[in-house]
C-alpha cells in the first residue's frame, strides 16, 4: 500500500536593483510526484503592489499572464501548509516557468515560489 508524504520545494530568486522583468526555469525535484499546491513570498513587502507573475510547471499554465501576485502570497497567521493555491500537476523533473513583472526598485530583493508537493512510497 502506497505511502503519500506531504513535502515542500523552495526556488528562490533574486529582482536585481532597477530590474522590472525576470525569468527564472528550474524543475520539480526527481523525488515529487505531484505538485499539489503553489504560493510565494518577497523578501521586500513593498513590492508586492503593482507586481505580477506568470507560472508554467510542465508546460500546463497555472498562474496566467499578468497575474497579481498578492492573490498568492499568505496572509499573516496563516500556516503555510494552509495556503497553497490548490493544484495537481505531475513532478518528477517537470519543468517550472517563472514569469516575474514589477515596478523597478532602489535595492535587490529575493522572490521565493513555495511548491506543495506529495511523494509517494511503497510501504
Amino acid at each position: 500500500m502506497p505511502v503519500i508524504k506531504p513535502k515542500f520545494q523552495v526556488i528562490e530568486f533574486t529582482v536585481p536593483t532597477g530590474t522590472t522583468s525576470v525569468t527564472k526555469e528550474d524543475n520539480v525535484k526527481d523525488y515529487l510526484d505531484n505538485v499539489t499546491g503553489v504560493f510565494f513570498m518577497l523578501s521586500n513587502e513593498n513590492a508586492i503592489a503593482g507586481s505580477t507573475v506568470r507560472l508554467e510547471i510542465a508546460k500546463e499554465e497555472i498562474l496566467p499572464e499578468n497575474f497579481d501576485i498578492g492573490l498568492v502570497i499568505p496572509k499573516a497567521g496563516v500556516a503555510a501548509k494552509d495556503y497553497p493555491l490548490q493544484i495537481r500537476e505531475i513532478g518528477k523533473n517537470s519543468t517550472i516557468r517563472i514569469d516575474f513583472k514589477c515596478l523597478a526598485f532602489g535595492s535587490d530583493f529575493k522572490v521565493k515560489l513555495f511548491l506543495s508537493a506529495e511523494q509517494i512510497k511503497n510501504a
